[in-house]
């Protein structure tokens, strides 16, 4: 309920290993909150594994916008 209420925005990068998991992430662009920051980074975490990534992005990383 009190995210609906606020006006946060962050981005993170991932990098994914060859079956979707994550290797590494972090928050590129903090939103300013810390606890929303700790949610991006969960929600990551938990939603792994992703798909294969594709060659051409899987060294560069993928970044994501939150919300989305």
């Amino acid at each position: 309920v009190w995210l609906s209420r606020q006006n946060l925005n962050a981005q993170a990068i991932m990098l994914l290993d060859d079956r979707g998991y994550v290797v590494s992430a972090l928050i590129s662009k903090s939103s300013g909150d810390t606890q929303f920051d700790e949610y991006v980074m969960k929600s990551i975490k938990l939603s792994q594994p992703f798909g294969v990534p594709p060659k051409e992005i899987k060294n560069d990383g993928i970044t994501l916008g939150f919300p989305l």
